[in-house]
């Protein structure tokens, strides 16, 4: 483990470690819901022909040791280009 891991980890706590990373799991995606953004953070910023804030919600079923559901809610930006739509940026990871 590099120096810069190892102070890292010391430093901050890992909400997903007693979950799914100590338990060996493999997460399966039950289902994803997409919907207006529904954040302070993003609530005043209209939607666009070229960017849109959109809130992911997506149900997993871990399995590994234990197993168990999951529901995370994701804040996304997406943003239109020359290519089509992408996901811009990813707020809540």
């Amino acid at each position: 483990m590099t120096p810069a891991l190892s102070e890292n980890l010391k430093k901050f706590d890992d909400p997903a470690w007693n979950e799914m990373v100590s338990n060996g799991g493999v997460s399966t995606v039950d289902r994803v819901t997409v919907g207006p953004a529904d954040d302070d953070r993003v609530r005043n910023q209209a939607d666009t022909p070229m960017r849109v804030w959109r809130k992911v919600t997506v149900e997993t079923t871990v399995a590994g040791y234990r197993k168990y559901n999951e529901t995370k809610a994701l804040l996304t930006e997406i943003t239109r280009g020359d290519d089509g739509w992408r996901v811009g940026r990813v707020l809540g990871v």
